[in-house]
Order: C-alpha cells, then sequence, then structure tokens
C-alpha cells in the first residue's frame, strides 16, 4: 500500500492555522461549548504539569507505574488528561519525591 504524505507550505500552515483560531473564537462565544472547552484545558494543564513532575523527578512512566502500584498505561492516561481523582495527584506527586506539589489550574494556583 502506498504511503501518502501531505507537505503544506508556511503559508497553507498560517492560513489553517488563522481559520482555527477564528472558529474557535466564535464557538467561545456560546456559554455550554466554553464551559466544557475550559473545563478540558483545565484538565490538560494539569496533565501537562503532571508529566513535568515526573519528568522532573527523572521517573520513566514506568517507573512511576511500579512506584504506584499501577500500570504504565495508567500513568499514559493521567498524562493525557484522561481525568484524575486528587488523591491520585497526591500519590502521583509524593511518588515524585514531592509532599507539597505546587500545580496551577488555567492560572489557579492549587
Amino acid at each position: 500500500m502506498k504511503e501518502t504524505i501531505f507537505k503544506l507550505s508556511s503559508d497553507q500552515i498560517s492560513a489553517a492555522s488563522v481559520a482555527y483560531d477564528a472558529r474557535l473564537a466564535a464557538d467561545l462565544q456560546n456559554p455550554v461549548f466554553r464551559e466544557a472547552y475550559e473545563a478540558k484545558r483545565a484538565q490538560l494543564d494539569l496533565a501537562a504539569q503532571l508529566a513535568a513532575m515526573r519528568r522532573k523527578a527523572r521517573l520513566t512512566q514506568q517507573d512511576l507505574a511500579s512506584r504506584l502500584g499501577t500500570r504504565q498505561s495508567a500513568i499514559a492516561q493521567i498524562e493525557n488528561g484522561r481525568g484524575v481523582r486528587i488523591d491520585t495527584i497526591l500519590r502521583y506527586a509524593a511518588a515524585c519525591g514531592l509532599s507539597s506539589p505546587r500545580l496551577s489550574i488555567s492560572g489557579t494556583r492549587l
């Protein structure tokens, strides 16, 4: 089977980005969409901070999973923003060597 590779110019990429930004701005005018968007953004922000915490502790996902008594795939799900309970966040932070993690979600410090 032949593989198709798409090559886009920087102008095409720039135009797509502008179109996306305009569409997002329009969609954010809808309060229901805005609430869902902000909730998902907060989940992804937290997930990125957790992954950064793990990397700073020089742990692989497998290392952290072993410390938490879980599977590597569970750590991957957490770091992909699939939702996580507060007690899991605290155990995650402790396994990374932090007793009092400093996290923020969409600008709000926890």
